[in-house]
C-alpha cells in the first residue's frame, strides 16, 4: 500500500462515505498518512444521517477540511437538523458546490425548510457556483417553500442551480439568476403557464442547459396558440421539459418548432395516440437545426416496445440520436418508415447516443448503427443466440449497467464481445468495435451471491485505453478479484464493505502501477 501513488489513494478515499473514513484510516497506515497530510480529501463531504448517529459529526468533519473551498452534499432529517443547519451556515462562505436534500414527512417538512432557509439567508456564499435543493417528498407543500431570499442571498456568482419545489413563488427573485449556465427546476402541484416560462427564460440570458419538470399546467399551456412565441436565449444549447401528459408534450413541441436550440426532451407518461406520434415527429423534422429527441414513456408501457423498427432495412443508419429509454419509445415503426430519409437525416447529431434496454427477446445483432459513438446497455441488451454481435464502427464509449445477479451466471451480455461462448469466470473483449476507447461497468445489485463476487475481467492488449470509471460492488466483502491484463485500468471503486479486503490484496493493487 505504501508504494501506491498518493493521488490514487486520494481518489479512492473520496469515494468512501464520510463516517467510514476515520475507520479506514485506523486500519491502514497509508490511509492514515493521506488523511492527516492532505486535508483537501475532506473538502468533498457527503453527509447522510443514516451513516452517522452523532448530530455533531458534520461540524467535526468540516473542521478537518481546513479553510479551503468545499463541496458539500448533505441530507437533513428531523434529527439534529438545527445543529446540521448551523454547520452549513458556518461553512457556507467556503462552499463551491452545495447540495441539500430534505428527508422528512408531512409534519416535519416545514420545520426543516424553515431551518435551512434561515441558515442560507443568514450566511454569505461568495464562492458558490452550484446549488441544489431537493425535497424527498414529491408532494411539495407550497406553503412550506423555502423563502425566495435564498436565491438573492447565495446567487451573486452562481453558475448552476437545481431546485425541487415551487419555483414560481420565486418569480420576484428570477433576476439574481442572470449568470446561471445550468438550471434544473422541478415543480409540483403548482399550475405553470407560458407567461411564467417566458419570464424565466428572460431571467436566464446566459443559460446553456435548462431542464424543467412540470407536473401541473393551466389550460392556457394546452392551447396551441401561435407557434414559436418563446424568446429563446441565444446561449441555450439544451432545453428539456419533462411532463405528465401527452397533450403537454405536443404543445411544447409546437411552441418550440422554430426555436434554434439543438436539443429537445419531452417525457409523456402514457403512450401517445397515433396522431400525436406523427405530429411530433413532423414538428421535430421541421426544425431548421439538428435536434436530438429523447421521448420517454414510463416502464409500465413495455408492451409498446417498437422492436420491429430496430431491424428496419431502410432506417437504422439514420437512427443515430433516437434514444430508447426504459424498454419504451413511443415512435412506432409506421411513423419511422413514414418519413423520408431526408427528414430523418435532420435528426442526426454529431454526439450520437443510444441507450438500449430492450430485453432478451429483442436481439439487435443484425442492426447496423453507423453513427453511434456512445452506447449505454444493460446486461440483457445483447442476446446473440448464435448471431454475430452488432457492427458499431463508430463506437467509442461503452457503458454496461449490470443490475441482476443471474447475469453473472449467464454471461449473456459479454457474449457479444467474442465469437465463441466465454468460459466460466472469463470475460473477453475482442476488438470488434475498432474505435472503442472507454468501457464503464456499473454493478448495482445489493445481494450478490458468493459465485458472483468473483469478478474476473480480461481485456486484450488491442484495447488502446480502458477506463472503468464506476465499478461499485454492494453486499458481501470481496472473496477474490482476478484482474488479468488490466494495465489500462485507471480507477476501481469498491463499496466500503469490501474495501478492507481489497487493501490486503497486494497482487490486485499491482494493476494500478
Amino acid at each position: 500500500m505504501d508504494s501506491l501513488p498518493t493521488e490514487l489513494l486520494m481518489r479512492i478515499f473520496r469515494n468512501v462515505p464520510i463516517p467510514n473514513r476515520l475507520n479506514v484510516a485506523l486500519v491502514c497506515s497509508a490511509w492514515n498518512q493521506v488523511m492527516f497530510s492532505f486535508p483537501e480529501i475532506w473538502r468533498d463531504v457527503s453527509y447522510y444521517p443514516i451513516q452517522c448517529r452523532s448530530d455533531s459529526a458534520l461540524g467535526q468533519l468540516l473542521e478537518l477540511s481546513g479553510h479551503g473551498p468545499l463541496n458539500l452534499d448533505v441530507a437533513i432529517n428531523d434529527r439534529g437538523c438545527a445543529s446540521i443547519c448551523e454547520s452549513i451556515r458556518r461553512a457556507l462562505h467556503r462552499c463551491v458546490h452545495l447540495r441539500i436534500e430534505l428527508w422528512s414527512n408531512g409534519t416535519t417538512r416545514g420545520v426543516l425548510q424553515r431551518e435551512i432557509t434561515q441558515a442560507l439567508t443568514s450566511g454569505h456564499a461568495p464562492l458558490l457556483r452550484s446549488f441544489i435543493l431537493v425535497d424527498s417528498d414529491s408532494s411539495f407543500n407550497p406553503e412550506c417553500s423555502p423563502d425566495a431570499n435564498i436565491f438573492s442571498s447565495i446567487a451573486p456568482r452562481l453558475r448552476e442551480v437545481n431546485f425541487t419545489g415551487d419555483i414560481w413563488k420565486f418569480e420576484g427573485s428570477f433576476g439574481v439568476l442572470r449568470d446561471v449556465r445550468t438550471a434544473r427546476f422541478v415543480c409540483h402541484d403548482w399550475p405553470c403557464s407560458w407567461k411564467l416560462i417566458r419570464k424565466l427564460l428572460a431571467a436566464l440570458p446566459k443559460v446553456e442547459n435548462l431542464e424543467l419538470t412540470l407536473t401541473s399546467w393551466d389550460q392556457e399551456m394546452l392551447d396551441a396558440g401561435p407557434q414559436g412565441d418563446l424568446d429563446i436565449p441565444p446561449s441555450l444549447r439544451s432545453f428539456s421539459i419533462f411532463t405528465r401528459q401527452t397533450a403537454h408534450a405536443h404543445s411544447i413541441v409546437k411552441r418550440l418548432r422554430h426555436a434554434s436550440i439543438p436539443f429537445l426532451i419531452t417525457r409523456p407518461t402514457s403512450r401517445l395516440p397515433a396522431k400525436y406520434e406523427g405530429d411530433i415527429l413532423n414538428d421535430l423534422c421541421a426544425v431548421p437545426v439538428p435536434r436530438s429527441a429523447l421521448l420517454e414513456p414510463t416502464a409500465s408501457a413495455s408492451k409498446f416496445v417498437p422492436r420491429s423498427f430496430l431491424h428496419s432495412t431502410t432506417t437504422p443508419g439514420l437512427l443515430s440520436n433516437i434514444v430508447l429509454f426504459d424498454k419504451d419509445v413511443f415512435l412506432s415503426r409506421r411513423v419511422i418508415r413514414g418519413q423520408s430519409p431526408e427528414d430523418l437525416a435532420k435528426l442526426q447529431d454529431a454526439n450520437a447516443r443510444l441507450l438500449l434496454d430492450i430485453g432478451p427477446s429483442t436481439p439487435i445483432s443484425d442492426v447496423l448503427f453507423t453513427h453511434i459513438t456512445r452506447l449505454y446497455i444493460t446486461e440483457t441488451a445483447f442476446t446473440t443466440a448464435g448471431r454475430p454481435p452488432p457492427q458499431l464502427p463508430a463506437l467509442q464509449h461503452l457503458t454496461i449497467y449490470t443490475v441482476k445477479t443471474r447475469s453473472y451466471k449467464r454471461w449473456d451480455v459479454y457474449s457479444a464481445f467474442d465469437s465463441s461462448p466465454p468460459k466460466p469466470h472469463e470475460v473477453v473483449y475482442r476488438p470488434l468495435w475498432p474505435d472503442l476507447r472507454t468501457v464503464c461497468i456499473s454493478v448495482r445489485h445489493r445481494e450478490l451471491s458468493q459465485e458472483a463476487v468473483t469478478l474476473p475481467i480480461r481485456l486484450t492488449p488491442e484495447m488502446i485505453c480502458v477506463f472503468l470509471s464506476t465499478y461499485i460492488l454492494h453486499g458481501e466483502p470481496l472473496r477474490s478479484l482476478e484482474l488479468l491484463e488490466l494495465r489500462g485500468l485507471e480507477l476501481l471503486v469498491i463499496d466500503p464493505m469490501g474495501l478492507q479486503r481489497l487493501l490486503s490484496m497486494t497482487e490486485t493493487m499491482q494493476c494500478f502501477s
